[in-house]
């Protein structure tokens, strides 16, 4: 087990529970970050090495340092359900900034009457617009994720667009659920699934504009417009029948009720 430096704090030698006296001659190293547990009032007894943690054992206010200063972490407030920790930033009613990280979480308010909070991470302009819905972060300038409808989810990406209820879309770019309960596009670029319980997994420009409970697993420019169809992969299928199974290559078009 290799050697910690401990950022320079006492460890106590058989009961010695002084913490501010120095370093003993019988000083361990630990595989663990120190944490401090002292009276608040204390605080400025003990270097604010990087990384290293206070607990107030009189206030329970947590600290850490950053080797310069003692910062505290902030909790969110009451009107807010995320309850998270951030180092070096600030806190407002429906954002809050974390300092040097790149991070942004925009926390939206709850209703009156309980509605379940819409968190986007990632990029500024990743926005939920929904009750429930998650952005787990990616975006860029001019093409930002955003969720709408009742729990939806992205992943991460640029300029994807979950529009639909309980709707998922994973990765990738430019894909889109438009109104679609219970559609997911896994990832990809350019895909849009158009009907509820439907399914793309990847690639590029594939669609299904109408039918439940299909699925496109890849390929590109490929389409389907009925209930219960399948195409594999490939290019410029299209399936418009009942049922259909295309299962790749290039150009086919079928319109039967079950192939």
């Amino acid at each position: 087990m290799a050697d910690t430096p401990n950022h320079g704090y006492n460890v106590p030698d058989q009961g010695d529970e002084d913490w501010h006296q120095p370093l003993n001659e019988n000083f361990e190293a630990y595989d663990t970050d120190i944490e401090i547990r002292d009276q608040e009032s204390n605080l400025g007894d003990y270097d604010p090495k990087a990384g290293a943690k206070f607990l107030a054992t009189d206030t329970e206010a947590m600290y850490v340092g950053d080797g310069s200063n003692w910062n505290e972490l902030e909790t969110a407030g009451k009107n807010q359900s995320l309850a998270n920790l951030f180092i070096g930033g600030s806190l407002e009613a429906d954002k809050i900034e974390t300092g040097t990280s790149p991070l942004l979480v925009d926390v939206g308010p709850v209703s009156d009457g309980g509605e379940a909070q819409s968190i986007a991470m990632g990029h500024p302009e990743n926005g939920g617009i929904a009750v429930g819905a998650t952005i787990s972060g990616g975006g860029h300038d001019g093409e930002g994720n955003i969720a709408g409808g009742v729990f939806p989810t992205i992943g991460g990406g640029r300029n994807q667009s979950a529009g639909g209820n309980y709707t998922t879309i994973g990765g990738g770019r430019d894909n889109e659920i438009s109104g679609a309960p219970y559609a997911t596009v896994g990832g990809g670029e350019g895909n849009t699934a158009g009907a509820d319980h439907t399914t793309i997994c990847g690639g590029l420009n594939n669609t299904i504009d109408g039918g439940r409970e299909a699925v496109i697993a890849g390929g590109s420019n490929n389409e389907s417009g009925g209930n219960l169809n399948f195409i594999g992969g490939g290019t410029d299928n299209t399936a418009d029948g009942l049922g259909v199974v295309i299962g790749g290559g290039n150009n086919n078009t079928t319109a039967s009720l079950q192939s």
